[in-house]
């Protein structure tokens, strides 16, 4: 018991001391505890230390282009048309709780998925290759195009 409430502290200290970080370029107030918690030293900071930025890639660099991705929503069967073919790629079927349904690897162009052994409910569709991610939403329903917002 005591080794469990000293690892709980630990992680409590380590979070306090992570949360009090001056981003860089900015200045803000520390504060210091002593080991009963107690606020002992206020101390206004400057962080004078350079931002060190990547310049972002472009989107086409970045990501994974698609001509189409239909029915959605779905009673069963979809389609998602890619722009290049997958050569490889990692493809990841998730419900909406995260939970992997199916997970495969394509090559071609056309991705063809069937949902219907599945229930109704929303997933997920997602897709790397090369290190680019493709993530979208695919809503199944008992009938196609029979909604209510």
């Amino acid at each position: 018991m005591k080794q469990l409430l000293l690892f709980i502290m630990l992680l409590t200290a380590a979070a306090v001391a992570e949360a009090q970080t001056i981003p860089p370029g900015s200045c803000g107030v520390m504060f210091y505890y002593d080991g009963a918690g107690n606020r002992v030293k206020r101390q206004y900071i400057c962080n004078n230390t350079a931002r060190m930025a990547a310049a972002p890639l472009p989107a086409s660099e970045t990501t994974i282009k698609t001509e189409a991705m239909y029915p959605n929503p779905t009673t069963g069967p979809v389609t998602v048309i890619f722009a290049e073919p997958l050569k490889g790629a990692n493809i990841t079927l998730l419900n909406i709780s995260g939970k992997t349904i199916r997970y495969l690897v394509e090559e071609s162009t056309r991705l063809q998925l069937d949902l219907s052994d599945q229930p109704d409910g929303i997933y997920f569709i997602h897709v790397v290759k090369d290190g680019k991610p493709y993530t979208r939403k695919i809503v199944k329903t008992g009938t196609a195009g029979d909604h209510t917002y």
